[in-house]
C-alpha cells in the first residue's frame, strides 16, 4: 500500500485536472499565477458564433483553452475583456490622441506622450493593486510603421528614426514615473516594443528598429513579431534572438530573458489544411522557441483574420465551422498539464518550480505529445530533473497509456504512481481538460 506521499501527490494530480479551468485558478494563487509561457491573441476576427462582440467571443475561447494570457487591440481599456481577468495582458496601446511621430516628436508632443503613459499606467496600478495582474504595453509591428509601409528595400527616413526613439523613451517615462508616484503591490505594468524585420538588420545591415531604435531606448521588453525567423534551424534562430537581446539595453529591476514572441504562426493554408500538419508545424517553432528562453510565445491567432482570394488562410485555434484544431487540442493539454505539474511539483517540495524547470518539463512535453491520438508514448516520463523511483511521478498526459488500448484507441486513463497504475473513470479524449 502506498503511504502519504502518493496520497497527497494523487490528490493534486488527480483533482486538479478534472477541475474546470476557472476553478483551478481559484485553488492556489501561486500555481493560478504562475507564467504558462505559451499561449494565443486575437485581433480582427473574419468570423464569430454568438451575438457577442467577435474579439470578446474569441477572448473567452482563449480562457476557455486554459490560458491565463490574452493579446488584444485594447486591452488594457476595454472593459469587457478586462473583465475577462486574465492575469497576464499584452495590448497594443494607444494614446488619447494617436501622436505622429514619423517627422519626429516636438517638446510638447513628448509631453502629451508621457503623460498619456503615465495615467493610464496610474489607472491600472490603482485599479488592479494586489490582484497579480500585468499589463504589456506595446503596438502592432513596428518596421512597418519605422518604413511607412511594407516595401522592405527601403530605409527609414532620418527623422522616423528619432521620432520613434523619443515617442518610446517618453512613454517608458509616463510608465517609469507612475510606478514610482504611485503606491502598489502585486501589479505590474511594461511597456515592449515589437520589432518584425530583425533578419533585414542582422543579415543584410538594413536600419530598422533592432538597430537603429533600440539600443537608444529604455524600453523594458521586446516583442518579436517573428515570421522573418520561425522557420530557422534552432542554431540560425538562436542567433537571431541573440542579435535581438544583445540590442536591447539592460533595465534595473529587470533580469532573464526580455525578448518575447508576440506573433508567430503558419496557417493552415500552408499544409493543405491538415489538421495535423498545421499542429505539427507550429508545435515544432514553440518547441524551438522555448529552447532559447522566450518567456513568453504567442500563437496567432485564436480565430483566423486572413483572407485570401476569398478563402480563410487558417491562422486559427477554432475555424470557421466552429471546430477546435489539433493545435487548439495541444495548447489546451499542455496548459492543463502544465499547471497539474506545477501543483504536483509544490505537492512534493512546498514550492513552485523555477522557470528553468518548467520550461525544460514543457520542452519534454511538446516534444513527445502524439497529437493524432492524444497521447504520449507508452512509458514516457515528462519531469523537470530525474528523481528516485519511488518519488517519481510518471506523468503521461493525465494518464493516457498506449498499451492499455488497441490500434486506434484511447486506453482508460491512468497515473503510474510509484510503480502503480492507478486508473480513473474511462473517458473521450479532451472531455477533461487535457
Amino acid at each position: 500500500m502506498p503511504g502519504q506521499g502518493l496520497s497527497f501527490g494523487l490528490f493534486w494530480g488527480l483533482i486538479w485536472v478534472l477541475l474546470p479551468p476557472d476553478l483551478q485558478a481559484q485553488e492556489d494563487p501561486e500555481i493560478a499565477g504562475f507564467e504558462y509561457i505559451l499561449g494565443s491573441q486575437t485581433f480582427g476576427p473574419s468570423y464569430h458564433f454568438t451575438s457577442e462582440d467577435a474579439v470578446v467571443e474569441s477572448a473567452r475561447a482563449i480562457k476557455s483553452m486554459g490560458s491565463s494570457m490574452i493579446k488584444a487591440l485594447g486591452a488594457d481599456s476595454r472593459e469587457d475583456l478586462l473583465a475577462l481577468s486574465f492575469r497576464t495582458t499584452f495590448s497594443w496601446y494607444e494614446d488619447d490622441k494617436k501622436f505622429p511621430w514619423t517627422d519626429g516628436v516636438t517638446p510638447q508632443e513628448r509631453t502629451a506622450i508621457r503623460d498619456a503613459a503615465y495615467a493610464r499606467t496610474k489607472s491600472l496600478l490603482v485599479r488592479y493593486d494586489g490582484t497579480g495582474r500585468s499589463f504589456f504595453l506595446g503596438h502592432w509591428e513596428g518596421d512597418w510603421q519605422l518604413l511607412g509601409g511594407t516595401v522592405t528595400f527601403k530605409e527609414p527616413p532620418a527623422a522616423a528614426i528619432q521620432g520613434m526613439v523619443d515617442w518610446y523613451n517618453a512613454r517608458q517615462q509616463g510608465i517609469d514615473e507612475a510606478k514610482r508616484d504611485t503606491p502598489h503591490k502585486n501589479v505590474e505594468v511594461w511597456q515592449y516594443a515589437e520589432v518584425n524585420r530583425v533578419r533585414d538588420a542582422m543579415v543584410d545591415g538594413k536600419q530598422r528598429i533592432v538597430n537603429a531604435v533600440l539600443p537608444r531606448t529604455n524600453v523594458d521588453f521586446v516583442s518579436y513579431s517573428s515570421y522573418d525567423a520561425m522557420r530557422l534551424g534552432q542554431g540560425a534562430l538562436d542567433s537571431t534572438l541573440d542579435y535581438v537581446a544583445s540590442k536591447l539595453p539592460p533595465k534595473a529591476g529587470l533580469a532573464g530573458k526580455r525578448v518575447f514572441i508576440g506573433e508567430f504562426g503558419i496557417p493552415a493554408a500552408e499544409v493543405a489544411f491538415d489538421g495535423y500538419g498545421h499542429e505539427k508545424a507550429n508545435r515544432e517553432i514553440m518547441i524551438k522557441f522555448l529552447k532559447w528562453g522566450c518567456p513568453y510565445i504567442l500563437y496567432w491567432e485564436m480565430y483566423n483574420n486572413e483572407i485570401a482570394n476569398g478563402s480563410q488562410r487558417g491562422f486559427w485555434l477554432i475555424d470557421d465551422k466552429n471546430e477546435k484544431q489539433p493545435l487548439y487540442h495541444t495548447l489546451e493539454g499542455f496548459l492543463a498539464q502544465g499547471k497539474a505539474y506545477v501543483a504536483d511539483q509544490k505537492s512534493r517540495t512546498g514550492k513552485i518550480p523555477s522557470t528553468e524547470a518548467f520550461r525544460a518539463w514543457a520542452i519534454a512535453w511538446l516534444g513527445n505529445y502524439q497529437p493524432t491520438t492524444g497521447l504520449l508514448p507508452a512509458g514516457s516520463r515528462v519531469q523537470s530533473r530525474p528523481e528516485p523511483e519511488s518519488k517519481r511521478f510518471d506523468w503521461t498526459l493525465g494518464g493516457f497509456l498506449q498499451e492499455s488500448a488497441g490500434a486506434g484507441r484511447v486506453g482508460q486513463p491512468r497515473f503510474r504512481v510509484d510503480g502503480v497504475l492507478i486508473p480513473l473513470p474511462q473517458v473521450e479524449p479532451h472531455s477533461i481538460p487535457f
